[in-house]
């Protein structure tokens, strides 16, 4: 493991091993080591949707998660410095926006249900932020709503970079 100091400039997805109640229910639900998605910015902030919170920007990756809980980082392939300005102005426009709990409550439920662009789950809210800047993370079939972390993490366009422990 690295020291979130150490992390490269390219390391910008970032996905949790989350340790709380919520987090191991969802992980267990999608059967994934990962709970939450977040995006770091160059200057180390993370733009996230926090249950109780909404869609936030915080100082790091640490903030209100449970102490020594491990984050895995990505590099996403095409980031040019415009998709950059795309995606992380689709994610500044969102900030104040509730959290989904309707999608937590989905991923235990395996229902359906149609975009809600009032509220967001972390892994819908990077996905759409994706697609804003041209690099959707699926195929065009999968709809951003449908995305769990999990299924996030599957995306041919992430690439593990390093480890932190938060």
């Amino acid at each position: 493991m690295m020291p979130e100091s150490e992390l490269p400039r390219e390391a910008v997805v970032g996905f949790w091993r989350g340790r709380s109640l919520l987090s191991r229910v969802i992980r267990w639900q999608t059967r994934s080591p990962y709970s939450h998605v977040g995006w770091r910015c160059p200057d180390g902030t993370v733009i996230e949707a926090w249950a109780g919170m909404g869609v936030r920007h915080v100082a790091n990756a640490s903030i209100a998660h449970t102490p020594g809980t491990e984050i895995d980082w990505f590099d996403l392939d095409g980031l040019t410095e415009s998709a950059r300005d795309r995606l992380e102005g689709f994610l500044v426009g969102q900030l104040g926006l509730r959290y989904d709990y309707r999608s937590v409550f989905r991923f235990l439920t395996r229902g359906n249900r149609q975009d809600n662009r009032k509220a967001w789950f972390c892994s819908e809210l990077i996905a759409a932020a994706m697609c804003a800047a041209g690099l959707p993370p699926l195929s065009p079939r999968v709809e951003n709503w449908q995305i769990s972390p999990a299924l996030l993490s599957m995306s041919p366009r992430l690439f593990l970079i390093g480890r932190i422990q938060g």
